[in-house]
C-alpha cells in the first residue's frame, strides 16, 4: 500500500517486446474511497508522452480496472520508455494525508490483434470484457457462467455455463464497444466450445437491421471444438445507436439425446458447456471473403 498527503502513486518501467495491445489490469482499493487508475504510458522520439487510462469508480471497496495501449513496430523502434502507473486522488483524511492505496492479482500481457479482453478467461476478473460480465440471455437468477479450471482447451480455466433451466437459455457478450472503437469492415470471431453430451453452437448478432449472423453448429460436441466466421459490418453503417442489445456473442448448447434417441433435457453437470479462447480480429476494413 502507498500513502500520501498529495495522491496515492506507484509507477514502475517495463519493456515492451513485440507490437501489439498491451492490457493492463487488477483490482485496486483506496483508504479515501477516491478514484484511482491503471495506465499505461509511452515515450517516443520525437513524441510527448501518450497515456491510456481506463478510471474506475471511487474505490473504498475492491474494484477491478483496466488499461491497454497499442504499439506498433515503428513504436518499439524509437521508445524511449514506458511505464505503468497506479495512482488515486480523493479527499484527505484526519490526518491531512490521502490515505493507503492497495493493488493485488496485477497482470500485463500483450493480447496482439485480439480485439477481446481476457478471451482465455486466464486473467484478473477472469469473467469480464473490458468491464462487463457474461449473463444469461432469459434473466434466470440459478443461471451461472464462471471460470473452470478442471476443464480447459488451453491455459488454467476455460468458462463454465451451469445452472440452466430450458434449451433456450444461453451464455451473452456484449461488443458494441468493439465494434463502435474500430468501425466498419471484416471481423473474425473464433472460440472454442465445448458441450456435455449436446451440440452446441455460437451466435453473434450486430445491428438488427444491417448484419446478423446464423446460427453456427460444431459436431463432435464431447471435444473440444472450434468455431471461426466472420461478421461484416458494411461501410457507411451508422454505428451511433449501438448498444448491448444489437451487438452481442452468444453461447448455446442443445439438448442431447437419451438412450433412445430422444431430445431429453438435462440440467445441472449434465447440461453443462464450455467455452474457451475467444478472439475477435479484424481483418479487413472493408469485406472480405475468404
Amino acid at each position: 500500500s502507498i500513502n500520501s498527503s498529495v495522491m496515492q502513486w506507484l509507477t514502475d518501467v517495463i519493456k515492451v517486446t513485440g507490437p501489439g495491445t498491451y492490457e493492463l489490469g487488477g483490482w485496486i482499493k483506496t483508504e479515501n474511497g477516491g478514484n484511482p487508475r491503471f495506465e499505461i504510458s509511452k515515450s517516443v522520439t520525437g513524441q510527448d508522452t501518450v497515456s491510456s487510462t481506463q478510471i474506475a469508480s471511487p474505490a473504498s471497496e475492491w474494484v477491478y480496472d483496466i488499461a491497454t495501449m497499442t504499439f506498433t513496430q515503428a513504436d518499439i523502434d524509437s521508445l524511449n520508455n514506458v511505464k505503468i502507473n497506479f495512482w488515486a486522488g480523493g479527499s484527505n483524511l484526519a490526518d491531512g494525508t490521502k490515505g493507503a492505496m492497495w493493488i493485488d492479482d496485477m497482470y500485463l500481457i500483450n493480447r496482439g490483434n485480439n480485439l477481446y479482453m481476457n478471451g482465455g478467461f486466464e486473467y484478473g476478473e477472469t469473467m469480464r470484457n473490458n468491464g462487463k460480465k457474461w449473463s444469461c440471455s432469459n434473466n434466470n437468477s440459478a443461471f451461472k457462467v464462471y471460470a473452470d479450471t478442471s476443464e480447459k482447451h488451453s491455459g488454467v480455466a476455460s468458462a463454465c455455463i451451469y445452472g440452466r433451466n430450458s434449451a433456450t437459455e444461453h451464455a451473452r457478450m456484449s461488443i458494441n464497444d468493439i465494434i463502435e472503437k474500430n468501425g466498419a469492415g471484416t471481423y473474425r470471431l473464433s472460440a472454442w466450445v465445448k458441450g456435455n453430451g449436446g451440440w452446441t453452437f455460437m451466435d453473434c448478432k450486430v445491428l438488427d437491421a444491417v448484419n446478423e449472423i446464423a446460427n453456427h453448429s460444431g459436431s463432435n460436441s464431447a471435444e473440444w471444438h472450434e468455431i471461426t466466421y466472420d461478421i461484416v459490418i458494411p461501410e457507411g453503417t451508422d454505428l451511433s445507436g449501438m448498444n448491448s442489445s444489437n451487438a452481442y456473442i452468444d453461447i448455446w448448447c442443445g439438448t442431447p439425446k437419451n438412450a433412445a434417441g430422444e431430445n431429453e433435457w438435462q440440467s445441472g453437470d449434465a447440461g453443462k458447456v464450455w467455452f474457451d479462447d475467444i478472439s475477435i480480429v479484424k481483418v479487413a476494413d472493408t469485406a472480405v471473403s475468404e
